[in-house]
């Protein structure tokens, strides 16, 4: 199996010797920790024992658009895209071996999650996020269930928010659920918080109302 290094494919040979803290692979053209990681690294916890970074980790770690950005990669490529676009990415998935990643914050190394899952199946794959602390198994029919509940709801101006459980919803939402006969759907979203399918379903989804409603901080 590969791992998100060999995926991408780009060596920047050193000459350390060791076991990769990242995808924990032996190797003799490695890099010392301190000399790919910043003093402002957080992510220790996603670390293996070892006491290097691999030519092809290290790759990978000094690049900051992989952790300031959305994008997926196949073999010898990255590509970066922006949210609408990676909703089409996640419903129909590149060519096996693919990885995919989804970031809010934009500061987070979540991408490490992926380095031992690269997805081999176009029907079901991971998801590497930067609010998770694993990488996210995401089956493509589930998906394509709550990105249509929450399109629908954000149709109705339900708050992006309000469909993580972020913020409470508005009594007036409620009513208004009620009234006009969506309450189900409504209750079945919130039965959903916490879920991270849906949480990545909620990130991507897209209608022409988005724009007007409040986005994830």
């Amino acid at each position: 199996m590969l791992t998100l290094g060999e995926l991408y494919g780009v060596a920047t040979p050193g000459s350390a010797r060791g076991r990769c803290v990242l995808c924990g692979r032996a190797t003799e053209q490695g890099h010392a920790l301190d000399d790919v990681f910043s003093e402002k690294f957080t992510q220790y916890a996603g670390l293996c024992a070892g006491d290097v970074v691999c030519e092809y980790c290290t790759t990978l770690a000094r690049e900051p658009a992989l952790r300031r950005s959305c994008w997926y990669m196949t073999r010898g490529a990255v590509t970066y895209v922006k949210r609408d676009e990676l909703r089409s990415v996640l419903l129909s998935p590149p060519e096996p071996p693919f990885a995919i990643y989804a970031t809010r914050g934009r500061r987070r190394q979540g991408w490490i999650a992926l380095t031992h899952c690269v997805s081999y199946s176009q029907h079901t794959f991971y998801v590497g996020t930067d609010w998770t602390d694993s990488a996210v198994l995401v089956s493509l029919p589930e998906l394509r269930e709550y990105m249509q509940l929450a399109e629908s709801l954000l149709e109705h101006k339900v708050a992006r928010g309000a469909l993580l459980g972020e913020s409470p919803l508005h009594p007036a939402i409620v009513m208004r659920a009620l009234r006009e006969g969506w309450l189900d759907a409504l209750q079945r979203a919130q039965e959903l918080v916490g879920n991270p399918v849906w949480e990545i379903a909620v990130f991507v989804a897209q209608t022409e109302s988005t724009s007007d409603v409040a986005e994830p901080s």
